[in-house]
Parts: structure tokens; sequence; C-alpha cells
């Protein structure tokens, strides 16, 4: 037993020849109050031990007088009740100061909010107008308001920077948000964002019809493909939920191992470059399903396969292998979970540049999109921190902060620019891989430039595919540049 501010806190481990079971009781009780409460429920749970065979021999029980979350995952239960907080959450509350004289300090407590104390956040602005940015904790997964919130994905390719948009979200509202994975295998919560790279293979649709708009966050093919492979080796390839959030820690501090590295670029990159294209169109066509190889609309049936690229061969893909060619050509189809009734619309209402949101030059208009876009979301609105403090947020965590690591009391606010190296590095790749990509973007610049007789959508008059076309635009020149300087012997068998 020992004394945690006001708590006696008391911890039994009972080991029999069948079971290991820890319990653990938290009371506000009196030394003597306590003993008595913990003989009694010692010997309850004494005899369930002695008659009960059906106890979870790998599990953790928890008896307590209050209802404080306990940070334990019955991994052979994965899909029960969400008792702990993976990722890392922080808030931010909005707090004018000023007057005529001097600066006036006003410190305003969170009330307690269901299971979960909510730390003090705040801005100032002084007299001058000046704003300084104060971060603590946000709302984690058990204190979010019971509220109707208009709920949001950020869509992306895998290592297209979605956290650090999730991490802008966070700080403008004080609302915690989580991975697609998460609310799949700990069970759904009310946070109201959702970052996901669904429908890439590495994605999984995980949140029911939790989803109510999205946002589409797009990086250059070249590096977002260099970071996901990357991402992969810090978790050292990780092919399991369990695996992958074990290693979170060590994202962008792992080792890339060279050897390791060609051997993946040689077999996944041609594949990858189709694939970025085909979740951009996913998210932007509102879940048309298409075929990743030469992009044509396809059946159910061969799209779910495209989902599974370990499950069949490459031959087992093709499209003309699924669909025959006496047959006429598949119509429009959606995915099933971009019904309405499931999800309000899976279209992008805004399309975010990674690129420029990481670049101090052009951060801040881009971060005003994100927060543009809360602003106009129903519930979210309530939660917004005062436009006066955004750039601020921004600064503190991006725009000042160069090296990428997070700043004080914001754990797990890193970035990709704190892996070492980084800034001189780019991974070699093939001048087939570099004509493959600037093919890609130039496949989608045109899309979405134009009026789509196949579909019916005229992207000429759509806000988001205009701004798509000028980001794919900047990110092909960049390629362009790249692939005339690159000796056109770099080529090989892959």
């Amino acid at each position: 037993r020992f004394q945690h501010h006001t708590k006696y806190i008391t911890i039994f481990r009972f080991k029999t020849a069948q079971k290991n079971v820890m319990v653990e009781f938290t009371t506000a009780f009196s030394p003597a109050r306590l003993a008595l409460f913990t003989l009694g429920s010692v010997g309850l749970l004494t005899l369930q031990l002695l008659t009960d065979d059906g106890i979870d021999h790998a599990s953790i029980r928890s008896l307590s007088t209050d209802n404080s979350p306990r940070p334990k995952i019955n991994l052979n239960a994965p899909y029960a009740p969400y008792k702990g907080i993976v990722e890392p959450q922080f808030q931010l509350k909005a707090i004018n100061y000023a007057n005529e004289d001097r600066n006036r300090r006003l410190e305003v407590e969170d009330a307690v909010d269901g299971d979960e104390n909510r730390q003090l956040a705040r801005y100032v602005v002084n007299r001058r107008g000046e704003v300084r940015c104060f971060l603590h904790r946000t709302r984690g997964p058990n204190a979010i308001p019971n509220k109707d919130y208009e709920n949001t994905v950020i869509a992306g390719y895998p290592g297209a920077d979605k956290r650090v948009v999730l991490r802008q979200m966070e700080m403008l509202t004080r609302l915690s948000g989580r991975d697609s994975w998460d609310f799949e295998y700990l069970g759904m919560t009310k946070q109201p964002y959702i970052k996901t790279n669904y429908p890439h293979h590495e994605g999984i649709w995980g949140w029911q019809d939790h989803a109510d708009q999205v946002m589409l966050v797009v990086r250059n093919i070249r590096s977002t493909i260099d970071e996901y492979h990357d991402i992969l080796a810090d978790i050292d390839y990780a092919k399991t939920w369990v695996e992958a959030t074990e290693k979170i820690p060590r994202l962008y501090r792992g080792e890339i191992e060279e050897e390791k590295y060609v051997r993946w670029r040689d077999e996944r990159t041609m594949d990858e470059i189709g694939w970025y294209g085909w979740l951009i169109d996913y998210w932007m066509e509102g879940g048309i399903l298409r075929d990743y190889f030469d992009h044509k609309l396809t059946t159910k049936e061969h799209w779910a396969k495209l989902r599974e690229p370990e499950t069949y061969t490459y031959g087992e893909l093709q499209w003309d292998v699924n669909i025959c060619e006496t047959d006429p050509a598949p119509p429009v189809a959606y995915d099933e979970v971009c019904n309405p009734e499931v999800t309000a619309s899976c279209m992008a209402k805004v399309v975010i540049s990674a690129e420029r949101l990481m670049d101090p030059a052009t951060g801040r208009a881009e971060n005003h999109k994100i927060g543009a876009l809360l602003n106009a979301t129903a519930g979210i609105k309530d939660e917004m921190i005062s436009e006066e403090a955004w750039d601020c947020l921004y600064d503190m965590v991006i725009g000042d902060n160069p090296n990428g690591t997070a700043p004080e009391n914001t754990d797990g606010f890193d970035d990709w620019r704190a892996r070492e190296g980084v800034a001189d590095r780019k991974h070699v790749v093939s001048t087939r891989h570099l004509n493959k990509m600037v093919q890609q973007l130039t496949r989608m610049i045109l899309k979405y430039g134009a009026y789509d007789p196949e579909t019916g959508l005229n992207w000429t008059v759509s806000e988001p595919a205009q701004n798509l076309v000028e980001i794919l635009t900047e990110h092909r020149a960049e390629l362009q540049a790249e692939l005339d300087a690159t000796n056109v012997n770099q080529v090989w068998a892959h």
C-alpha cells in the first residue's frame, strides 16, 4: 500500500496454479476503513479464483472505488471498450488578456469532464497585440463532451503528414483525434478526428459510421513514398496493429538499412505510384471504385481484391483478368461505406498541401485552411480557439521549430523533420520510377482540370480540385527537374 495525494492505493497480486490476477483498490478511505473493505473484497475474489475456471489467464482485473482510466489493453480481446490513451493528447483554450494600461494575468482551469482531468491551457495577447501561446493537455478519448459533432476524416497516402494535420486540429479545438486502426481495435469513442490511409492496403475503415466530411492531405509523391518506407522501417516493417502500436515511440528514430530499403523499393515502388493516385481519386470522387493499375472503373469484387495485394498474385489483380473483355464496361459504382446513410460525404471538402504546411513561408496560410474548415463544422466551431492565436500555435509547433522535435509540453508532436539526416537525403530511385511518377501526376492534373464525361463530374468548378491541380503541378515540376538531372543509365530491372 502507498499513499498518492489524498488517496490510498492498495495492490494485491494472486497466483494460483491456474490463474494470475492483479487487483488494485483506489480509495479515499482511511487506513482502518480501507483494511475492512480490502479484506472483504479479497475474500470474495479468492472464492472466485477457487471456483471459476473461465477467467482469461492473460487478463488484468482492476477493481476500484473510482472510475479513473486504466491504461491497460487486453490484447486477447482487441474489440473491448477503450481503456487507455495510445496517442499523446494536448489541448488549448483561448483567453484574451489586453487592456490599455498593462497585461493582466488570468488563469482558468477546465472542470473535470467524465473520468479525466484536463489541465489549464491558454494564450496571451499583450497591449501591443503580441500573442504568446501555452500548450497543455487536450481532452482525451474519455473526456470528449457529449455533444453532436460533425466528424472529420484526415485522409492521405502513408507518410503524407496526416499526423501533423491532426495535431494542428487538436491544438485549434482542444479535442483529440485518433487513428482509424485504434477505432477498430480499441473501440469507438466520440473523438471527432479520424486519421486514415484508407483505401490504401495499409489503411482500414475502422470508424463505422462516425465520419461526416473529409480533409485530403497531399504530399509530393517522391517524398511521401520515401517517408512511407521509412515509417515502415521505424516500426520494423510491422504486420499487425499490436506490433505497430508497440513501435510508435520509434517513429522518426528508427534505423534505415539500405539493403532492406533497396529490396522494398524494387518490389513495391512501381505499384505504390499507382496506389498513390488511386487513393487521391477515391477521396476526390467520393469513393468511386477503380483499378489502381490503369484507374479504370471496376467492380466491387475486383476492388476488394485490390485492397489485399498480399493475398492475391500480381496477375490475379489485373483488370482484364477480373473483367471479361466481352462484357460491357463496369458502370460507376461506389464503396458501400460511402453510402450517405454511412458517411455524409466521402468527397474531400479541402485539400491540404503537406509541403506548404511545413514551409514557414506558406504554412500559416495552409493552416488557416484547416482552421476555416473546422470553423464551418457543426459542433466543432464552438470549440475553436480564437483565430488570433492560430499563427502563434503554428509557429510554436512548425514555423519556429525547424528540427521537428516536440516543443515543451507536447510529447508526440514530433514530425519527419526530426529524422536524422532527412534534410539532405533522398532514397535513390530509377529513371523508370521518376518517369512513372511524372506520368501519374500528369494524369491527375489533366483529370482534375477538366469536365469528366465518365463520371459527369465537372472539376473546373470545384475549388478542392483546382487546389489539387496547383499542388500536383508544383510537385510535377520538381520531379521533372530531378528526372532531367538524373543519369539516363540509372535504371535497372524491377
